[in-house]
């Protein structure tokens, strides 16, 4: 008769080289947030109608708070775009309420409590890298519209001159030119404030 003394082997979170474990990132609640993939996947057509089917039963659960945001959000657009000097900070602040509002359904959606002030709350976690992203935004729609506006300048010219085909010629090249540099700048923004409030991702990694 043989016995021998098992013991369960312990398992220790620590890092090899001593430094602690990479926790799944938490949001100013103590919730988990979103997991990035490590690799973008494939999905089939049919699952995106899936997501918007998915999102009005999100939105139909809480209907009354999210019109009280969504309405309190338009009279704060409409203030924010009317009022003298303050029409022109809004702009600037216009992504920090989308973050709030990503925030809240993101929370809604794995089964937590949605909230009035999800409205404001990224105001209080993210609001210098959302603002430096809209700020990026506008300079990248600049720098876009800039082929356009020398196209439209020698349109002008050409109409002065009497040349109006190549006047109408240069609005459809303009036009069209304008279309292929916005394009990859509304890809690139699409999803960012999510990336931001979400996954906490550093706009300039260093």
């Amino acid at each position: 008769m043989c016995s021998s003394n098992y013991s369960q082997p312990s398992v220790s979170l620590q890092k090899p080289n001593g430094q602690p474990p990479n926790l799944p990132p938490t949001d100013e609640y103590g919730g988990l947030l979103p997991q990035l993939l490590v690799e973008p996947r494939m999905c089939q057509a049919g699952w995106g109608i899936s997501w918007i089917t998915k999102a009005f039963a999100i939105f139909k659960d809480q209907f009354l708070l999210w019109l009280a945001i969504g309405v309190v959000y338009l009279i704060i657009a409409m203030i924010g775009s009317s009022v003298p000097v303050i029409n022109f900070i809004f702009p600037f602040l216009s992504f920090v309420f989308v973050g709030g509002i990503i925030k809240g359904c993101a929370d809604q959606a794995v089964g937590n409590e949605l909230r009035f002030d999800h409205l404001f709350s990224a105001f209080y976690t993210h609001l210098k890298p959302l603002v430096i992203l809209f700020v990026l935004y506008l300079v990248a729609v600049i720098v876009a519209m800039i082929p356009m506006l020398i196209i439209f300048g020698g349109m002008a010219l050409s109409l002065a001159q009497g040349s109006s085909n190549v006047a109408v010629i240069g609005t459809v090249i303009g036009v069209l030119l304008v279309f292929l540099l916005l394009f990859p700048v509304l890809m690139a923004i699409w999803f960012a404030p999510a990336l931001i409030v979400l996954h906490n991702i550093e706009l300039f990694r260093q």
